[in-house]
Order: C-alpha cells, then structure tokens, then sequence
C-alpha cells in the first residue's frame, strides 16, 4: 500500500495499530470504593454544555462532574498544592470560597469558566482553580494557581490541578474500563498498555531521573500506574475513550497516576512536578499548566482530539518532515568529512530521486561536547561541509547536545559559573550514569558539566552557538539531544524562580529564536514540554549497538521500538509534531526484516532517515530504501 495513503486515513492506521501485538502489557487495579450513581446539585456555582455540567460544592470545596443525561462522571475532584510543609488541598479545612463564573475563548473554542479561590486560613498559601468547560464539546480543563500570602518564601513541590481519589471520596465513573495506555517521559520509555485485572498487586512505577515526585500511589490496595503527559482509558474498540491529559507543560512536567480501584471506576490525579522544587517569594504565584479530561465516541478518536487539542493550543509545526541520511551507528563517534562527503554523493545520484534530501551529521564531528567546531576529521570546518552537501543538491542538517559541557572547553575553564551547581555550591556532574559515586562515573574521561541557561551569559552562549549552526555555517535542521540528563536532571538553577519544565522551554525557544523559523529542529525530548516549537520528535529508544539481536529489537519485540512507539504514539504525529520512530538499518538485519523495518517506518508517516554507509548497499538493499 502507498505510504501516502495510510497517511491520510486514519481508519486503516488504526485498524494497524490495532493488531500490532507489540504494546507491553501489565496489570492494575484497585479496592471497591464508592458506588456511583446519578449526581446530585450542590451549592455553589455550575457550568454546563451538551456533554456536562460542572458543580463547585461551596461547603466542601470538592468539584462533581455530570454527564448530559444526569449521570455522574467525576465526583469528589479537588486540587493540591504540595511544599516542603506538606499537602494543602482546595477542600482543606477551614477555608473560604470565593467563586465566580465568565466566558472565555482561545484557540480550541469558546466557552464558559469557572474561578474557585480557595483562601488559606493559616495565610500561607492561597489556591486557586481555574475549571473551563467548552461549548458543544466533550472537554473539560483543570488549572491550579498557588499564591504566596505570606511573608516568607514558599516552596513548592508540585501542583494537583485536579485530584479524584477513592480513598477521599473521589472517583472518575468509565463503565467497561479493561485497559489504559500510558505515556514515557522520554523517547526511551514510550509507555505501555496496562490491563486493569483483579489479581494485580499495588506497586508503582520507578522514578525518573530529576524528577522528584511527591505521590507514589492513589490506592493503598490496588496497583498505582504513572504516566507522563497523558493516558487513555480503553472500554472496547467500539466504546467511549476517555482522555486524561496536560495541554500545555511549560510550567512544569505532568505526571498522571491512576488505579483501577472499582469495576467502572477509576482513581486518578495530576501532579504538576517542579523538578527540583519552585521557591515562591511573597507575592508570588505559580500555575500548574491546563490539565484536559476528553470523551469521544472510541478510544482511538479520543486520543487524536486529546493531540488536536494539545497541538491546535500551542501552535504545533508539523508540516517538515525530515527524509534523508544519518552519519550515526555505523560511524559512532568515528563519523569524518569524507565518509559524510561519500554518502552525500552516493544519495544526490541513487535516491535523490526517491525523495532524499538530507545528510545529517551526527555526534563525533566536535572536538569536545562544548565546543562545537569540527575536530581533526572535519579539516575544512562545519560551514564548509555545509555547502558542498547544499552542492549535491541537498541540505545539511547537524546534531548537537547543547547542554552538555565537557571539562577541557573554553567554557568550562573560563566560565564555571555559568554551569549547573549542587545544592552545596559545587558543579554538578552530570551523565548516563544513575550515582555519580559509582565506578562508570569516576572513571569518565573526560568528566561532563551542565550548561545552566538560567544565567544570563549561558542563555547568550547558547543563542550564539545555535545562531552560528543555522545562518553562518547554513545548517537547515538541528537534532537536540542528551537532555533527560543534563537541564532537566539538574538540582538547582542559578534562577531557583524557574521549575525544569520552563527552563527546558526557555532553552528551545533560545534554540528557535536563534535557527529562525525555517530551520527544522528535531528533538529527542521531551517534546511535550516543547510543542509549537519544535518540528519531530524521536518517539524511540536506541537499541542498536552492533548486534544482531539488538538491531531486530530496535524495530519489533521491545516496549520502546518502533512499531510499539509508532503504535502507543501514533495520535501525535501531525497534531503536535511529525513523529520519528528511528532510522533504518539493514546491515545486520535479514531481508524479511529489512523490508519489515523499513515498512514500519514508512506507515509511521513521519521522518524517514538511513544510516547506512550507502555506498556499501547491495542493489536489494537500495531498492527497499527506495
């Protein structure tokens, strides 16, 4: 079949995806709590459309949701702020209400909001949620602001924009509920697909690195399952999907936690993360990004509306998408100017033709993480390669780790103080290593620092670098990476203001301020975090490192490959970004898995990228790359 038609039809790809045995599968579950029947009215203020009425509870600060029929769809929500002192909840003891309803518009549509101040009666911290219902749609968004009111610092953990939890009375009703698929953090986990089941033990997903989490379940008795960004609740393929995810993330990193914890009846709870904690000063405030619950008629349409939503709010690029060729895995860190030079001659003559328009470069070309100019293997320099691949009728694109600062550069000898520190003053490492104390770490060679952008003169150092990459030396794509675990893993920043989420925006919009609009900038996350700026990103995990085993999982048979990231992620792909579920590598593969690897790529319908040596194919390997 045409790649071109799946796509455009998002029936046949879902039908796809659907048989693709390749989602992982775990179990969750949770204690029978609250039997829920029709809802009833409460004091306080209500919104309503065709789908819902909204009620604000004024004597306990809690939140129902009803469906259009009268039938209850979220009972018992409230929202949380989480600090050093503890957990203070809009439904908290002793509280005053002051609420208030008006109409709204933005770029999904009109409709009406309801304000909920909820004033702290010990005069610390002061909450306020934000609850929007849309006119004539199925959506509904939660947004929390905390307040400083008194006359010391604050810090804050997280935010709960929305938390429904069984053990507090809360329960969200979705009638047949069997499964939920969830979302990763990174390119490196892209979720999986969890069967709710009667026999599953608690437990809780691990934690992620820099990301300090207040919240380890919602169920003393039933199996808590964390997703980052979003999750999808599965009744049938023919049933209601329910959606429950952040519209935006440039506040913070959402996390969502649910469980099982009745037949038809979920527990659930949005935690805003500020990785490492937000200090608020007196009078400050801090939000917690819109969180969105969605309806639609199946469980695939809900999760594209959930995308269409997320992308249509922050004005997501999706119209370039990258076909071309990638220095990497076979080179590794060996890539030169004439093995680069070789490879653009070989696709200008053989599969130009076919659509290829890209040589990128990727790492190994640098002398040192920091110092971005070509090394010994690049004699003529970076802007020099750059047109002589624009010579072959192609476009040059180039990868770089920006945050990543090596110890023999300029930078760090000249400027310790624009890197990331520990709490204690000292520079922080950084790595792909868990503990810093542990043998990998302290044999490193060289050790690796974080460019901290929270400084001033870091942010000019890394709009200049980026500047000089897209209009001096002419490279038209940029690939980002190393991030999960250099600024988003740090302890502290120079600004301590600014939570990880908004110093990783504040780092891409340096980036797309300084590449200019034209420039393709693929990501390797977290792109949730980046919509509207970014154009691709890396839905996979690398897997592949010169073994034959290894190179098959990079494709089929591993959670993170890419038919299951293409599967478990698929409903992004042109509603907030073009998808890249991996390059295509057939040197180690059999021809059936060549053709098998190259067509998943291609039904992803996003970028679509070799790295081979090209000019080492044999005519059946050129035709299936063709």
């Amino acid at each position: 079949m045409p790649r071109s038609h799946w796509t455009t039809d998002p029936l046949r790809r879902r039908e796809f995806i659907k048989r693709v045995s390749l989602l992982g599968a775990s179990t969750i579950v949770s204690p029978p709590l609250l039997s829920v029947g029709s809802a009833t009215r409460h004091d306080g203020a209500e919104l309503e459309n065709d789908h819902f009425t909204v009620a604000f509870n004024a004597r306990n600060g809690l939140i129902d949701i009803r469906r259009g029929d009268g039938s209850a769809f979220l009972v018992g929500g409230s929202s949380c702020a989480n600090t050093l002192m503890g957990k203070t909840s809009t439904a908290s003891p002793g509280r005053d209400y002051a609420v208030d309803t008006a109409p709204f518009r933005d770029r999904i549509g009109s409709g009406r909001r309801m304000t909920i101040v909820a004033k702290d009666p010990a005069k610390v911290l002061d909450l306020r949620t934000q609850v929007s219902l849309y006119d004539r749609r199925p959506i509904v968004t939660f947004e929390t602001f905390g307040t400083n009111v008194s006359p010391h610092d604050v810090v804050v953990r997280s935010l709960e924009p929305v938390r429904v939890v069984s053990g507090e009375g809360g329960v969200l009703r979705i009638p047949g509920v069997a499964k939920c698929v969830t979302n990763g953090e990174m390119y490196y986990d892209a979720g999986t697909l969890h069967e709710f089941t009667s026999t599953a033990k608690p437990g809780v997903s691990r934690p992620v690195k820099g990301a300090h989490l207040v919240n380890a379940s919602v169920s003393p008795h039933r199996e808590t399952v964390h997703s980052w960004w979003n999750t999808g609740f599965f009744s049938g393929y023919d049933r209601e999907g329910v959606v429950l995810g952040y519209l935006e993330n440039s506040l913070a990193l959402g996390l969502i936690l649910t469980a099982r914890t009745a037949p038809d009846e979920i527990s659930f709870l949005a935690e805003s993360v500020f990785a490492p904690s937000r200090t608020l000063r007196p009078g400050q405030s801090v939000g917690s990004n819109r969180f969105m619950l969605n309806i639609a008629s199946n469980p695939y349409a809900a999760l594209e509306e959930y995308a269409d939503a997320v992308g249509t709010m922050q004005g997501a690029r999706t119209r370039s998408v990258i076909n071309g060729w990638c220095s990497w895995f076979y080179t590794l860190a060996h890539v030169s100017e004439d093995e680069v030079l070789r490879n653009a001659e070989f696709a200008s003559k053989h599969l130009r033709g076919f659509g290829l328009e890209w040589i990128q470069i990727d790492e190994g070309f640098q002398r040192w993480h920091g110092d971005w100019e070509g090394n010994e293997r690049f004699p003529h320099g970076m802007r020099w390669l750059a047109q002589r691949i624009r010579a072959y009728g192609l476009k040059p694109g180039l990868w770089i780790s920006p945050y990543v600062i090596s110890e023999p550069t300029e930078l760090f000898r000249e400027h310790p103080d624009w890197l990331l520190h520990n709490p204690d003053g000292s520079l922080q490492r950084i790595g792909t290593w868990d503990d810093e104390n542990s043998e990998v770490a302290r044999s490193e060679t060289p050790k690796r620092y974080g460019l901290d952008i929270t400084h001033p003169q870091a942010a000019a150092w890394l709009h200049d670098l980026v500047r000089t990459i897209a209009r001096d030396w002419g490279y038209e794509m940029i690939k980002i990476d190393f991030v999960a675990w250099s600024i988003l893993a740090a302890r502290k920043y120079h600004d301590p203001t600014l939570s990880a989420a908004e110093v990783y925006r504040k780092g891409m919009e340096i980036m797309r301020d300084a590449a200019g609009e034209r420039c393709h900038i693929l990501e390797c996350g977290p792109g949730a975090t980046t919509v509207g700026l970014i154009d691709s990103m890396r839905i996979e995990a690398d897997i592949n490192y010169g073994y034959a085993d290894a190179a098959w999982k990079t494709y089929f048979g591993d959670p993170a490959s890419s038919a299951a990231a293409a599967g478990k992620r698929y409903y992004f792909h042109k509603r907030t970004w073009v998808n890249d579920v991996d390059h295509i590598c057939m040197d180690l593969l059999a021809r059936g898995q060549s053709e098998a690897a190259a067509t998943i790529i291609a039904m992803s319908g996003g970028n679509m990228v070799s790295r081979h040596r090209l000019t080492g194919l044999d005519p059946a390997e050129l035709e299936i790359l063709r």
